[in-house]
């Protein structure tokens, strides 16, 4: 049954214990107030439980779903910046 499958690892939420299952994933989206639900990355984390329940899909589309709606007022974390490397400026030993 698709609603049992396991999210691995599992989903952390402020203030409750994890998301391990698609199932456990559904009532806690239901059980959010109707104005969070109404939120594009709710709608889109629904949509892709849908996707994963109905089309046997891999769980992992739902997990990034959850994360990001679970994550939207958080900013982006900024990557380290690479330093370019420049093989002309190396220097060439005598």
């Amino acid at each position: 049954m698709p609603a049992r499958k396991r999210f691995e690892p599992p989903i952390p939420v402020p203030n409750g214990r994890p998301l391990r299952t698609i199932g456990e994933a559904v009532s806690y989206i239901e059980k959010l107030p109707k104005s969070e639900q109404s939120a594009a990355e709710w709608e889109d984390a629904m949509r892709a439980l849908i996707v994963v329940i109905e089309g046997d899909g891999p769980a992992m589309f739902a997990r990034m779903g959850i994360m990001r709606a679970l994550n939207r007022h958080q900013p982006p974390k900024a990557l380290p910046r690479m330093k370019r490397e420049r093989p002309w400026m190396r220097r060439k030993p005598v």
